[in-house]
């Protein structure tokens, strides 16, 4: 089963998206192929193929559609079966896009298998281990997860989608045993050169949000810092809280004069961050920042 369209289209401004026209025999279900030409000059090359089964798009899981340098599409999803409408996103950004010869195509099983291995041994063969070490794809894996191996070595396509923000942080935001034991070790060897003063802001009645950033701080790896947090709707008194403080709007003037000249002081090397209350640091995030001012 295939549903062709030929469809040569140019847009400029908004990011477009273009319904795909259902075949007479509907659109395929199971392992699809699709092929196509897609040509895009503008701010990004994230393309998705969005799938609605009689409820609405689906718009948080789309399919991504990665192409090669020269703009060919030539990717294996897998359809749910009931599929009503299709919608294709050729970028996220204004610009201007060709798109023509958009093909699916059934395949069978072993001819899934025999594109998804093709695909994952041309990436490992072309790219470095530490690039593919970022992105979990090896030979090995390959041969008890094949589709995940794929839909790694998809990222290594010319033009793939890139990863939405949540799912960048849950895979490579938070360091893993050896990764915090080296660092645990390194910070052993020498105490630290580089201090933040580490501001929270707080408006309002914020006071969950400001134990959940505390609580982040409480983990940093890092500990040459110092933590204020500035309630900026508190009452008239300002109070001090463990190693945190709250000041009032009225106080501010006050505080900041004494804040210029501890900086100014000139002993060490001081830095200021400042945060909303409720935002979250990795437990290595000060680390990191502190090995790239030194």
């Amino acid at each position: 089963m295939s549903s062709k369209c030929r469809l040569i289209s140019r847009g400029i401004g908004a990011p477009a998206e273009l319904e795909i026209p259902e075949p007479d025999e509907g659109f395929p279900a199971g392992w699809t192929l699709i092929q196509g030409e897609l040509r895009r000059w503008g701010g990004d090359y994230d393309a998705h193929l969005y799938y609605d089964l009689g409820d609405g798009y689906f718009e948080e899981r789309p399919f991504q559609i990665p192409t090669s340098g020269k703009g060919t599409i030539n990717e294996v999803v897998l359809f749910p079966a009931g599929i009503k409408r299709l919608k294709f996103s050729p970028m996220r950004s204004a610009g201007e896009f060709e798109f023509s010869g958009l093909t699916l195509l059934n395949i069978g099983t072993v001819e899934c298998i025999w594109r998804m291995a093709r695909r994952v041994m041309a990436m490992c063969w072309l790219h470095s281990k530490r690039k593919r070490k970022l992105i979990k794809l090896s030979w090995f894996r390959m041969f008890f997860d094949l589709q995940g191996s794929y839909l790694a070595a998809n990222k290594l396509r010319a033009h793939a989608a890139a990863p939405a923000y949540r799912d960048w942080i849950a895979e490579f935001d938070a360091p893993d045993a050896n990764e915090a034991g080296s660092i645990e070790r390194h910070l052993a060897r020498s105490a630290p050169s580089v201090y933040f003063n580490v501001v929270v802001i707080a408006e309002g009645d914020a006071h969950d949000a400001v134990q959940k950033t505390l609580l982040s701080l409480d983990t940093q790896l890092y500990r040459g810092f110092i933590t204020t947090v500035l309630a900026m709707d508190a009452p008239d008194q300002s109070r001090k809280e463990e190693d945190a403080f709250n000041i009032t709007q009225g106080q501010m003037p006050e505080w900041l004069g004494k804040f210029n000249s501890m900086l100014a002081d000139g002993s060490r090397q001081e830095w200021v961050i400042i945060l909303r209350a409720g935002d979250v640091l990795a437990s290595h995030a000060l680390y990191w920042l502190a090995s790239e001012v030194i």
